[in-house]
């Protein structure tokens, strides 16, 4: 993206989420948000939460606070959400999203590297650690690739977020939108401990459980 694009991006991005679709949310679906200032006063983050609409990262951004919407970057499926140029760019500019692909050979650890890289630089992700939106209210078996990073930058902590409602408002597979009433919870910022010394499958269990733990 050309730094035209980038000055324009951030008062973009402050009228869409904080004004526009922050009360689009509130007043369609009855979006309400618990926890939400858990996210001031941290520069850097990894989110993660469970996954069964597409009004999910809408959703998480709209909680975000101003200063951090050009800084995160929610990780999506570059087949389709990159499928041309225009969606492309639309997706990049107004969701500000790293594309990654789920098809080619070698493409899960290049996308590894790209987050990586985006942490690196002062970033933030959000991930969606089951891959693709499940059944309404059913979570799917996670990945292992928030696990993977948090493990390669222990300083960033992860911040877990349980939404309720989505899949039911707009199910998978479904063009309607269909009004409901739907929760964002958001958890602590957490570090794991000693987690240099974990294994990945046991970093991915413990997101899982401070996930549903938000459940109640």
């Amino acid at each position: 993206m050309n730094k035209s694009l980038k000055l324009i991006q951030k008062p973009v991005h402050f009228l869409l989420y904080r004004i526009l679709m922050k009360n689009f949310l509130r007043l369609i679906f009855g979006v309400s948000y618990k926890n939400i200032n858990h996210f001031k006063g941290l520069k850097q983050f990894i989110v993660v939460a469970n996954h069964n609409s597409h009004l999910d990262t809408m959703s998480v951004l709209a909680a975000m606070p101003s200063s951090q919407l050009t800084k995160v970057h929610p990780v999506a499926a570059g087949d389709y959400f990159g499928k041309n140029k225009l969606t492309q760019f639309l997706t990049e500019f107004f969701i500000n999203t790293l594309l990654i692909s789920r098809n080619k050979s070698g493409a899960k650890n290049n996308a590894l590297d790209d987050m990586d890289q985006l942490l690196k630089d002062g970033k933030s992700i959000l991930i969606f650690p089951e891959g693709s939106r499940g059944e309404a209210e059913i979570m799917q078996d996670f990945k292992h690739g928030a696990s993977i990073l948090l493990k390669k930058n222990p300083s960033i902590p992860f911040i877990p977020i349980f939404m309720k409602g989505m899949g039911k408002a707009l199910p998978k597979g479904d063009p309607f939108l269909i009004p409901t009433e739907c929760q964002v919870r958001i958890g602590n910022p957490m570090w794991i401990e000693n987690i240099e010394q974990k294994e990945i499958p046991e970093i991915t269990e413990i997101i899982k459980q401070q996930i549903l733990r938000l459940q109640d």
